[in-house]
Order: C-alpha cells, then sequence, then structure tokens
C-alpha cells in the first residue's frame, strides 16, 4: 500500500515518514502543493496526507484537484488550521479524518491504521477471483497469478476493465472489437481471435471461457 504526504515542513515530514514507514510498502514524499498534484498523478496512492498551508498549491485545493477524477481515494488532513470554514470544505471533499496539529502520536497512528484497515476493506470488494489462482483488481487495473503481477498490453486491459465483472454474463466478439478500436476501423474477427489467443496463452486457456451460441465471459469463481 502506498501513501502520499504532502508536508512543506522537512523536518517533519522525515520524522512522521519514518514513524510510518512500517506500515506501508512505499512512501512517497512531496515539498509542496504543486510537488503533490504531480506525484499523486505519477505514484497513484492509496491513501494520502497532506496539510493545508503549503506554497505553490495550498491543501484544499490539492484535494479538489485529486476529488475531480477520484471520488473515493482515501485522504487525511494534518493541519494547524481548526476553523470552521476548512472543516466544513473538507466534509464537502469527503475527507476521512481532519486532524488538527499538534496531536498525540496515539491518535495520529489509530487514526493511519483506521484508514489503512479501510482501505483493505474497499480494496477486498475491488476484487474478482478467477480460475488458475488470478486475481483481477479492478481498483488498481492489475491482474495477479499467486500474487505476482501478469503484465498485461493496453488491449488486454481494456478487455479486463470492461468485461471482466460479475454482472457481465457474457460478451462478443464484436464487443470485444468494439472494446478496444474505435468506430472507424473495420471489423476484424482475426484481430480479436489473436488478442484472445495471445492473452490465453499469457495467463490460462480457461480463464475466458466460451459460451456456445452466445459468446463468451471470465471464468469467475463466486
Amino acid at each position: 500500500m502506498k501513501l502520499l504526504f504532502v508536508e512543506d515542513d522537512e523536518l517533519l515530514r522525515k520524522s512522521y515518514s519514518i514513524y510510518l514507514e512500517d506500515l506501508f510498502d512505499e512512501i512517497i514524499e512531496a515539498q509542496d502543493g504543486k510537488d503533490g498534484l504531480d506525484k499523486y498523478y505519477k505514484f497513484k496512492p492509496d491513501i494520502i496526507m497532506l496539510d493545508i498551508s503549503m506554497p505553490e498549491i495550498n491543501g484544499m485545493d490539492v484535494v479538489k484537484q485529486i476529488r475531480k477524477e477520484n471520488k473515493d481515494v482515501t485522504i487525511i488532513i494534518l493541519s494547524a488550521h481548526s476553523d470552521k470554514a476548512y472543516l466544513f470544505d473538507a466534509i464537502e471533499l469527503n475527507i476521512f479524518k481532519y486532524l488538527v496539529k499538534p496531536l498525540p502520536r496515539s491518535l495520529f497512528k489509530e487514526t493511519i491504521l483506521k484508514a489503512i484497515e479501510s482501505k483493505s476493506n474497499d480494496d477486498k470488494t475491488n476484487c474478482v477471483s478467477l480460475v488458475d489462482n488470478y486475481v483481477w483488481d479492478s481498483y488498481n487495473k492489475i491482474l495477479k497469478k499467486d500474487n505476482e503481477e501478469v503484465d498485461l498490453t493496453k488491449n488486454e486491459y481494456k478487455i479486463m476493465s470492461k468485461f471482466c465483472k460479475e454482472e457481465i454474463h457474457y460478451f462478443t466478439l464484436m464487443d470485444l472489437f468494439n472494446c478496444i478500436y474505435t468506430s472507424d476501423e473495420e471489423y476484424s474477427e482475426n484481430k480479436i481471435m489473436m488478442i484472445l489467443k495471445r492473452f490465453r496463452k499469457k495467463t490460462s486457456t480457461k480463464i475466458i471461457k466460451n459460451i456456445y451460441g452466445m459468446g463468451y465471459k471470465f471464468n469467475i469463481i463466486k
């Protein structure tokens, strides 16, 4: 799990990062709001912790930018501001927790642990179990085999994202073609069959099964 920590006070940032390093696979540090926003887009963290008063872009504006494209990423504000206007903004922006500095380390750690637990529970609901120990993480767009990530092509990502869902009963070759190619591309059954063949060879011949007279579906284990 990745944490993005945006804080312009370097000493504080380093101190908290060291304190949290055992709880995360990766901690990405950012020194101001612009740096934080750039690193959010680059690394796509699971949890974001940031201050409000920072150079370049303030924390609330960073959150507003992130919320335009991601309504669900867990965000914790760690700030010296206790003004009600900020608190109301935090509610509107679906902030996981608004912590006012200085605060006890025990409260800080408790908040982080709750955020990790909440995120872990969310991740479970986004995972689809497939045959032969494959798991599709629809949130992070990752296919894993025995907890090892499978390297997918752009077209394979598109197919997994659109059709690897429990509510999808079947899809046709034309559905796959429309998922991958633009409307002005001439339909080619051979192109799609080759994509399926390479994908099955890379993963498992059982991962997508034929449904006679209807099409195909992912072999999901319920």
